[in-house]
C-alpha cells in the first residue's frame, strides 16, 4: 500500500468489504488520508444468494419448508440478516458463531453433524 500511495495526493480510501485486514489503516492515519468501510452493505445480496442456492438444490427448499432446519455459521450482519430471512419464510435455524455471543435463536456452542444445511457467512481461514 504504501508503495502505491507515496508522493500521490490520494485523501481517501474506501472499500466495500466485510473485513479490513487489507487495509494498513495505521499508515492512512499517519499520512493523514480518511478511510471508510461498508461493514454489512452486500448483507442482503449474499442472503439472496444463499435461498437461491437452496432453492436450486433439488427439493431442499421444499424439505426446509417441511419442517427442515438450517444451522447458520457465523453470527454477523450476514449470518443475522440470513436468521432473519429465514425466520420470515417459517424455515427453523440454528446459529453458531465461534465469537460465541448469544443469540435469539438456540445457539449452542459445538457444530451437529445432523444439521441437513449450513450456511458459513464467515471467513474461514
Amino acid at each position: 500500500m504504501r508503495r502505491c500511495f507515496e508522493g500521490s495526493a490520494l485523501r481517501f480510501v474506501g472499500t466495500a468489504t466485510s473485513g479490513m485486514d487489507h487495509i494498513d489503516r495505521d499508515y492512512l492515519r499517519t499520512r493523514g488520508i480518511a478511510f471508510a468501510h461498508a461493514p454489512g452493505a452486500n448483507a442482503n445480496s449474499v442472503v439472496e444468494y444463499v435461498l437461491a442456492a437452496i432453492a436450486h438444490c433439488d427439493d431442499f427448499l421444499e424439505r426446509l419448508l417441511a419442517g427442515g432446519r438450517v444451522g447458520v455459521v457465523g453470527y454477523g450482519h450476514i449470518g443475522q440478516a440470513l436468521a432473519v430471512r429465514l425466520q420470515a419464510l417459517g424455515i427453523d435455524r440454528v446459529v453458531y458463531d465461534p465469537g460465541w455471543r448469544p443469540t435469539p435463536y438456540r445457539a449452542r456452542p459445538t457444530l451437529p453433524a445432523y444439521w441437513p444445511a449450513m450456511s458459513f457467512p464467515c471467513t474461514v481461514n
